[in-house]
């Protein structure tokens, strides 16, 4: 982060301590309306806790969200901005695809994450890949895959 841009402070669940841009931390609902609420000056460190966060799934859900606002900004986007519309598409969704190559607990994890945090895009991305794991499986699958989880 370069020092000109304005910083928001995130506090994880095991207090971890994460600067984030402001547009970056902004792309949460949550967060936009706590600063809002909170009359966020730029003067001011602003140090917002998530203590239903870890800071693994913080950091990940930082990197989506810088990811998201990049592509938004195709100008300041340079690794895209010299390809075509289908290759940045096949770019695209190669990230996307490796950036959720997580296990079933980072998954839940980063769903309700997103859910708390109010950021549709992630929401809808992490819900469809249940969905499909979920097709994928039969029920005794599904109870075996929940009695495993709910050990943990």
């Amino acid at each position: 982060m370069s020092q000109n841009k304005k910083t928001v402070t995130l506090i994880s669940q095991n207090k971890e301590v994460i600067g984030v841009d402001f547009e970056i931390a902004c792309i949460s609902q949550t967060i936009n309306y706590i600063l809002k609420e909170f009359s966020f000056s730029y003067k001011n460190a602003v140090k917002v806790p998530l203590k239903n966060i870890n800071s693994k799934t913080l950091v990940k859900i930082i990197e989506f969200c810088r990811y998201e606002l990049e592509i938004s900004k195709k100008e300041d986007f340079p690794n895209l901005k010299n390809f075509s519309l289908e290759e940045r598409t096949a770019r695209q969704k190669n990230w996307k695809t490796s950036f959720f190559r997580v296990n079933d607990s980072s998954l839940f994890h980063l769903t309700t994450a997103a859910a708390f945090l109010e950021i549709e895009s992630l929401i809808d991305q992490t819900t469809k890949i249940i969905a499909r794991k979920l097709t994928k499986k039969n029920i005794f699958q599904i109870k075996k895959n929940q009695t495993l989880e709910k050990k943990n």
